[in-house]
């Protein structure tokens, strides 16, 4: 505890400068978890000097999740499933948002950890997050184990409305084809059901230990091997606000929120 302490803590402002949302974190937490912010808080950088890492682009409820994470390592509440159309469009958004933001911050924990609540979820009420999956493919390295989510969604659960609905490049509709017709998809599509898909057969087929070596999240919580997925209508990915108890850390409360308890006395 006394690290956490003695290593203070970091302003992350999050949001363009007409519009910014400040949100404190130790800067321990970060580091041990992002190579990307352990990268910004070194001695020489000028976020480690100002003590503030300006997130310009990012969006305040994906940071609000990502800082779920670093303290809770679980940043997601009980299943209420639900398929209305308010839910799926919260649903692409957040984990698009979600993932994108584990990639830039180099936290691959917390990617794998998006992909497996998307699979879940999908899995629960067959809603799937096409952009998740078409981003997973453009951005991810070609040996990343993840690079293969795009042509394993469309062999094992797609259906031919999904070819209108999806937007994605131009090598990702080339993966797609590729994938069908090479595995047989097309003239054998009852050897390919969602009950034998890769990720069914192995939870960790996408997770970058998979390739690299290392431990799963999942070995080291609780919950992990019991994944929740939090789905109302209002949020997909609401950040758990419950007190922690016993050596959780609990975040800094945020500046703007210290400010709304100030109006209010």
């Amino acid at each position: 505890m006394n690290s956490f302490v003695e290593d203070g803590v970091v302003t992350l402002r999050v949001g363009p400068s007409e519009k910014t949302h400040d949100r404190i974190v130790h800067r321990t937490l970060l580091r041990q978890h992002s190579p990307f912010f352990d990268s910004a808080l070194q001695k020489d950088w000028k976020e480690n000097k100002s003590n503030i890492i300006e997130l310009p682009e990012d969006d305040v409820k994906i940071v609000d999740l990502y800082i779920s994470w670093v303290y809770r390592q679980n940043p997601f509440v009980h299943p209420v499933p639900c398929q209305c159309s308010k839910n799926f469009r919260e649903l692409e958004r957040f984990t698009v948002g979600a993932w994108q933001f584990g990639d830039k911050v180099l936290d691959h924990p917390f990617c794998d950890l998006v992909i497996d609540v998307a699979l879940a979820h999908g899995g629960a009420t067959q809603i799937y997050p096409l952009p998740l999956f078409s981003a997973t493919f453009d951005t991810s390295a070609r040996d990343a184990p993840v690079h293969n989510l795009l042509g394993d969604a469309f062999v094992y659960l797609a259906k031919p409305k999904w070819l209108d609905a999806i937007v994605c490049s131009a090598e990702a509709y080339k993966e797609i084809a590729r994938r069908c017709m090479s595995d047989g998809y097309i003239l054998n599509g009852e050897k390919f059901t969602p009950s034998n898909a890769p990720w069914i057969k192995d939870p960790c087929v996408y997770h970058l230990h998979k390739k690299n070596g290392g431990i799963c999240y999942k070995d080291k919580v609780e919950w992990g091997k019991d994944i929740v997925v939090s789905v109302y209508c209002s949020t997909i990915f609401r950040p758990v606000c419950s007190k922690l108890t016993g050596n959780q850390m609990t975040p800094p409360m945020a500046d703007d929120e210290q400010a709304k308890k100030k109006r209010k006395m």
